[in-house]
């Protein structure tokens, strides 16, 4: 601006001119900025003009932490007010240079959300969900973005059967790779086994820096598209055919089959897409009961087929995701009833994975990302409806770092399932201040109301825990229905560690084990006098509601 029309202006019009400036730059580490940034928070509420034409900042500084933080907050504040173009161009500014904040992208995907931009709004909040997992906006979303990447899988799967024959051979990455559901050669129980195995092997796969895996549902929603069975993959023509629809390089699938129902083969293959040709055939053979080492050896094959060391691989590779052939069976079958879109099954069947193993890391993520039956058909409006922001005031945005302000969990699980109660505060290192420096580990608030069901494998019913709590202290009662060893007591107990203990005394007694993990609780109660006494009742959850705190 030059020097006789910049003194010209008033304060004001100043203070207007320079907040056009921060939201229409490309570039915003100029010096100029920082006065700027403190500006904003003079309770300006500018709306900026989109047609507006002055020229970015292009000399370059960095910003204080305290002025990225200020960033973040006005622009929560003008979202708040209503003023939601000019938030968005604040906040797509504070994520591009204040990245280890989780609001400034739950905010954007809000705004992307309500004006239909399925994906960007997709790319934001998988951001705030690995940087904010435990906090009840991701508690929302998780579900959300299910059914987003569903959508958006299917449209991008129908775009591309329509210009196939624009696409170009140029345009398939090699460093990319499409793990199809492997084919049940054997027993009918293990007809879904090859989802729940391909699943783990693309987890795995993902943890290699260089090496882009497509997601899951990307490549189940083509393939029903395309009415493509497992079996053609073999050929070398749709395997190329599918490389080039989801550019990637390489495709792996393979068969599975028992043995006697005593071994398991697992029989692979890696093909190159472009060039048409098989580059490697991964074999596994073992016993059934080492399914486990199996899949490793299998993952470790793909990546020698890639010329990869699986010798140099990060520790994440190595992690055994179940030992528990029910476990997985269970988890193979919710991801089938996922790809149907039968939501309560599937929740059913995640619920059933982690009651069999309750570290079951993938079952237990796919349980919390479950949409409900009820939300199918949501438009994006309703979506973002039901996603609207009720977590930290604007004041509080900017602070809100990774490791740092503690984020409050609104959901508990028993034995994996989002139960309406327990406001479990699970998070280590939370409660920190507002210049992200974090609190110690606390002990876990499970205090509030829980309500799910139980099932002792022949009956079941509905239970409430009320639950009250002082320091690890816990206290509280508890209603069963539908059972004949107890109806109602008083429960008394602790918190260690990772564990929740609790006795309850009724007309019947009766420990209450738990262990929990992040955000979850699995337990069990087992009666220890009368009629019921060494009887063990699983815990579980069929609603899966969601309570504010």
């Amino acid at each position: 601006m030059p020097a006789n029309v910049r003194h010209g202006l008033k304060k004001q019009e100043r203070i207007m001119y320079m907040t056009r400036v921060l939201v229409r730059s490309t570039v915003i580490l100029g010096s100029v900025v920082s006065l700027v940034a403190v500006a904003l928070l003079g309770g300006m509420e500018a709306t900026v003009s989109a047609a507006d034409t002055t020229p970015g900042i292009q000399q370059t500084a960095t910003l204080t932490k305290r002025e990225k933080q200020q960033l973040v907050e006005n622009g929560v504040t003008q979202y708040e007010a209503g003023n939601k173009a000019a938030a968005q161009k604040m906040l797509e500014q504070a994520v591009a240079i204040y990245p280890e904040n989780y609001m400034a992208p739950y905010f954007l995907g809000m705004i992307y959300l309500e004006n239909d931009r399925i994906t960007d709004t997709i790319a934001q909040w998988q951001n705030y969900v690995s940087m904010a997992p435990q906090s009840k906006e991701s508690t929302k979303i998780r579900k959300y973005l299910s059914l987003m990447l569903r959508r958006e899988a299917k449209a991008q799967a129908k775009l591309a059967l329509a210009y196939e024959d624009s696409l170009k051979a140029g345009t398939v990455s090699g460093h990319t790779i499409a793990v199809t559901s492997y084919r049940n050669l054997g027993t009918a129980q293990f007809d879904t086994l090859g989802k729940g195995m391909a699943a783990m092997l693309i987890t795995d796969l993902s943890q290699i820096p260089d090496l882009q895996v497509i997601e899951r549902v990307k490549i189940q929603v083509l393939m029903d598209e395309m009415e493509l069975g497992a079996t053609e993959l073999i050929d070398s023509q749709s395997a190329s055919r599918m490389g080039r629809l989801l550019k990637a390089g390489h495709i792996t699938t393979g068969s599975l089959t028992d043995l006697e129902q005593k071994n398991l083969q697992i029989a692979s293959l890696v093909m190159d897409t472009q060039q048409k040709q098989i580059v490697g055939m991964p074999e596994a053979k073992g016993a059934l009961a080492d399914f486990f080492e199996l899949e490793k050896r299998i993952a470790c094959g793909i990546l020698e087929s890639l010329s990869r060391d699986c010798g140099q691989m990060p520790e994440a590779f190595n992690k055994i995701h179940t030992k528990s052939m029910p476990a997985l069976i269970a988890y193979s079958e919710g991801l089938d009833a996922m790809d149907h879109e039968r939501y309560d099954v599937a929740r059913n069947k995640f619920q059933q994975a982690l009651d069999a193993d309750p570290d079951f890391e993938l079952a237990e993520e796919a349980l919390l990302s479950t949409p409900l039956t009820m939300m199918l058909g949501l438009t994006s409006a309703e979506m973002a409806a039901g996603a609207s922001a009720s977590g930290l005031p604007a004041a509080a945005s900017g602070a809100a770092v990774v490791g740092g302000t503690g984020i409050g969990t609104t959901t508990a699980i028993i034995t994996g399932a989002v139960a309406a109660g327990g406001a479990a505060a699970l998070i280590a290192g939370g409660g920190g201040g507002s210049d992200g420096d974090g609190g110690g580990p606390t002990a876990p608030d499970i205090s509030g109301d829980w309500r799910g069901t139980w099932n002792d494998g022949g009956g079941g019913g509905l239970i409430t825990l009320n639950l009250t709590q002082n320091g690890p202290t816990v206290g509280g009662s508890v209603s069963i229905v539908g059972s004949d060893c107890l109806s109602t007591g008083d429960v008394s107990g602790d918190v260690t560690g990772d564990q929740v203990r609790l006795t309850i005394s009724g007309a019947e007694q009766a420990r209450f084990s738990a262990v929990y993990s992040e955000s979850s609780l699995h337990g069990t109660i087992e009666y220890t006098t009368g009629e019921c006494q060494t009887a063990t009742v699983s815990l579980n959850l069929t609603g899966g509601a969601t309570i504010e705190w």
